[in-house]
């Protein structure tokens, strides 16, 4: 991937090197200076120059950055400063060392190695928490946000060598509010874990975002998604209508997890747990039946990445 050219953001973020790119945007491994030798790594994220003039991406980024800012809490990216510049507009956020689990998994699947699954367990129950947070959080007028991600998904997830798990990119994610205002507006998300309501077009909330946690937790333990098929369509069609190929089926010895995924897998989504609170407690419970992981998260992602994620960071050091 090539590196950033040297460039400064508002007198005050130093871009060291570009760590992704998308279709509207891009994110920097930034350094943020300040007096008396200050500094911290941040992740800087801006409009990609090719549409930085286009009206719906502009707004995009600013919903995103708005909604984000207000969400604090410790498995949730946190954005720490929004501004604009003679380049455009900017977001700097939560730099996290380590992978997405999406590559965390692609990894482990070229060692025909697993994801341990008190580890698994952990993350998905930490990413529920977040989720709980998320739909109960507070706005400005004191009322409830209810946030929706609408994108949960193995790259939509971060684990650090520090053993962190953080749920990042609310780019596609709507308050109640929001939603109520674009229902029938175009399907958002990765169609691969959409819940069938989210799939059929149809009105979602937390308990949407639960059955998608639900499929990540599937591949997180065996590797293998639940609805698995051909293409992206039959993966929805069976994600509506099929029951789920569960852990079991893989590994006898997960048994112990399938009634909490088939209840967050559950096509009616009345039938799910009906929020964060209730999954991340279910999870949690079945944590002392799962066998001890070898390593702690942070060990494992520092085995798997270590040598690439120190030098990346040490390039602010050149």
């Amino acid at each position: 991937m090539p590196e950033a050219p040297a460039m400064i953001v508002a007198g005050r973020y130093r871009l060291v090197h570009r760590i992704a790119a998308g279709g509207m945007g891009e994110i920097f491994l930034a350094v943020q200076d300040g007096p008396q030798g200050f500094q911290k790594l941040v992740a800087l994220k801006r409009i990609l120059p090719g549409v930085a003039t286009d009206r719906n991406t502009v707004q995009h980024f600013l919903d995103e950055a708005q909604l984000t800012s207000r969400l604090s809490h410790r498995n949730i990216a946190q954005v720490f400063d929004f501004g604009q510049d003679r380049e455009g507009y900017f977001a700097a956020m939560e730099y996290v060392q380590g992978p997405t689990m999406a590559s965390l998994l692609d990894r482990l699947a070229e060692r025909h190695q697993r994801l341990a699954p008190a580890l698994a367990l952990d993350i998905a129950a930490q990413v529920a928490d977040a989720l709980a947070y998320a739909w109960e959080v507070r706005g400005p007028d004191g009322a409830p946000s209810r946030v929706v991600h609408r994108d949960i998904s193995p790259q939509n997830i971060m684990v650090s060598v520090s053993g962190d798990v953080k749920l990042i990119d609310f780019g596609v994610a709507k308050s109640a509010q929001q939603l109520h205002a674009t229902i029938g507006s175009s399907i958002k998300g990765k169609l691969a874990y959409m819940s069938p309501e989210q799939g059929s077009g149809d009105p979602i909330d937390t308990r949407s975002d639960l059955f998608c946690l639900g499929v990540v937790l599937c591949e997180m333990l065996t590797g293998v998604h639940p609805f698995a098929r051909n293409d992206l369509l039959q993966i929805m069609q069976a994600a509506r209508s099929e029951p789920p190929k569960l852990p079991s089926a893989i590994d006898a010895s997960l048994a112990f997890i399938d009634s909490a995924l088939l209840k967050m897998l559950a096509k009616d989504p009345r039938e799910r747990f009906q929020d964060g609170h209730e999954a991340h407690e279910a999870l949690q419970a079945l944590r002392p039946k799962a066998p001890a992981s070898p390593l702690r998260l942070g060990a494992l992602v520092s085995e798997c990445f270590g040598q690439e994620l120190d030098a990346l960071v040490s390039k602010d050091r050149r």
